[in-house]
């Protein structure tokens, strides 16, 4: 299956279910095994994804901010430089640490074409991560944690053989199944 961690426990998966939050629930969503990461020894972060609006999904069941805050020092440095290439018609889990997963789909689902390859970069989570922190980020719930709960839309660069040079996806910052804080 598509998933290795290395020995931090960071998680990078295309096998993990997953759900992207929305404003009032959260939206489940099939995986698939089709995520690539493809490494590289560049000293630059790849950006594939154009800026969009991002909407806080904050509760008491969001991950909390220092396991995202480790996700991004991985994928900044003991991961090194990647990009993904997905198959975009189902929600992928690009990456994870501990509680913190960061999830992303095409959307809308009805409009997607088995061929339609997408790109990600770590730069583009990376990005994503720090500005849902800062933007969103608080204390909620009786453990005092601080904890980030967003999601958002944006363009993401299509490699496939057909169609549009940006396609919409959603992305979403949310807490891991089964991981207790």
């Amino acid at each position: 299956s598509g998933e290795r961690e290395d020995e931090d426990d960071m998680t990078i998966s295309a096998s993990s279910p997953a759900s992207l939050p929305a404003p009032s629930a959260r939206e489940a969503f099939q995986d698939d095994d089709t995520t690539d990461p493809i490494s590289t020894s560049s000293t630059d972060h790849y950006n594939y994804c154009e800026d969009g609006p991002s909407i806080s999904a904050l509760s008491a069941a969001s991950p909390l901010v220092s396991d995202c805050r480790t996700l991004i020092d991985n994928l900044s440095a003991e991961v090194g430089n990647f990009s993904y290439k997905w198959i975009s018609c189902k929600q992928h889990a690009l990456a994870s640490y501990k509680s913190c997963v960061f999830g992303i789909e095409h959307i809308p689902a009805n409009k997607c074409f088995p061929w339609t390859t997408l790109e990600t970069g770590n730069g583009d989570i990376i990005d994503w991560i720090e500005d849902s922190i800062d933007m969103w980020g608080g204390v909620v719930g009786d453990d005092k944690q601080e904890r980030v709960g967003s999601w958002g839309i944006s363009k993401c660069h299509n490699i496939g053989f057909r169609g549009d040079d940006y396609l919409p996806v959603k992305w979403g910052l949310y807490h891991s199944d089964g991981v207790e804080d």
